[in-house]
């Protein structure tokens, strides 16, 4: 599964990023709030589940509950049900499952393809967890990419020769891996992330790099429900990077982007961006393929990784988990796996991982070695091995999908099972 994924790395990772295009037409061009009457409406109302209202309230700490299977709604097409999305959901794709906590509208977001094996869908969901709800924000275009259907792009247009490749309807053609590169943007209210290119059509591969255009930034608004090239940004622009850490600050009104030639803000109000240091300039780096959260009460980036980015051993000795400093721009290495103390190593296409702020700790969901959850407490740099009250985290693919639900104090594997570390109160 690594090697695949290594391998599909290399192949989409070519190129630099350019931001800089102006098109007349479309794209967002600064990062503004949704404007119009629509703009501060929050997500629509779905009627709380019952038997799920009772598990929230009831749910003690140390505890975990089984959840009832998951409800889906919203933009559910004929795409969709070819893929049986329809009656499950999104499913966990491939080295696609982190869900993006959305403030204001508390739920959860998530997006990513596979290897084009079922699919390689440009969908949007978001889980609402009182109605146990995945909602399609977004139904997905014609399958794209690894020998998919191209015949609703249109080739000879401005903003195709611009290196802007869209489906009729407005979504990118050809939808990326997410890895741990999206997030939620505050400020814009959208979801924010990279889009890569799977060349798998010649003649397209040939147009695009006869322009010389790179792929570009992509926002998705949940409230009007529309995917948006981002155009037009300044200041010194990064190169297009696959498999790495993005993760919005809100003190620093933007994301950073952790990447293999150092740190880099993009600031959605002002549509910039900075590089904040150049790898040599930081030690504790987070790796490719590494998990990324934000704890905005200790104004800190807590990455974990798989050290050299190979396949951890039984013991798990290549573990690595790393902190970097908002206000002091550095990383440091805190922790590095060993056989008293041996957590599983990150890896964004196996463990999931959250800040639950009510226990002020990190959960680690590994979903690919141990099945088991971790606590990692930031203020002791130690892992522990987590024993819930109640039944264990489930199988199968589609558990790796999980996020916290900060509105109600859970960690929640939609549709499937939720757990509580803390009361708030505590």
């Amino acid at each position: 599964m690594m090697k695949g994924k290594i391998a599909e790395a290399l192949r989409t990772a070519a190129g630099v990023l350019t931001l800089g295009l102006v098109l007349t037409s479309g794209g967002v061009r600064a990062a503004e709030p949704v404007a119009g009457p629509d703009a501060n409406r929050v997500a629509p109302e779905l009627a709380p589940d019952p038997a799920v209202t009772k598990i929230i309230e009831e749910i003690g700490e140390g505890c975990a509950t089984a959840l009832p299977p998951a409800r889906t709604a919203g933009d559910i097409n004929d795409v969709a049900r070819k893929y049986g999305l329809d009656k499950h959901g999104p499913g966990a794709r491939d080295y696609c499952i982190k869900m993006a906590w959305m403030p204001d509208r508390k739920r959860a977001i998530f997006y990513g393809a596979n290897h084009g094996v079922p699919h390689r869908l440009n969908d949007v969901w978001e889980y609402d967890l009182p109605s146990n709800t995945w909602v399609c924000l977004y139904g997905p275009d014609a399958n794209k990419g690894h020998g998919g259907d191209w015949s609703d792009i249109d080739r000879n247009s401005e903003e195709t020769k611009a290196g802007i490749i869209r489906t009729k309807r407005g979504g990118p053609a050809i939808i990326p891996h997410s890895w741990w590169n999206m997030t939620y943007d505050h400020g814009l209210k959208a979801m924010i992330t990279p889009c890569s290119w799977s060349m798998s059509d010649p003649e397209l591969f040939n147009l695009l790099n006869a322009g010389k255009h790179k792929p570009p930034f992509w926002a998705f608004f949940p409230e009007k429900k529309r995917w948006e090239p981002i155009l037009g940004a300044k200041g010194d622009l990064p190169g297009y990077e696959n498999a790495r850490q993005l993760e919005y600050v809100p003190e620093l009104n933007g994301t950073l982007w952790a990447k293999s030639d150092g740190m880099w803000l993009y600031n959605s109000k002002e549509n910039t961006w900075k590089r904040l240091g150049r790898a040599s300039d930081y030690k504790g780096l987070p790796e490719r393929e590494a998990v990324m959260v934000y704890l905005p009460d200790r104004k800190l980036l807590v990455a974990h990784s798989i050290a050299g980015n190979g396949v951890p051993s039984a013991g798990y000795e290549g573990s690595r988990t790393s902190h970097y400093s908002v206000e002091k721009n550095e990383w440091k290495t805190v922790f590095t796996g060993n056989e008293k103390n041996n957590p599983p190593a990150g890896f964004d296409g196996g463990t999931n991982f959250v800040y639950d702020s009510a226990g002020k700790v990190c959960l680690l969901w590994d979903a690919a070695w141990t099945r088991t959850l971790w606590a990692y407490d930031p203020e002791t740099c130690k892992w522990t091995k987590l024993n819930p009250k109640g039944p264990p985290p489930p199988a199968g693919r589609d558990a790796v999908l999980a996020y916290y639900d900060a509105a109600r104090n859970a960690f929640v594997i939609p549709g499937k099972w939720i757990y509580r570390h803390r009361n708030a109160a505590n």
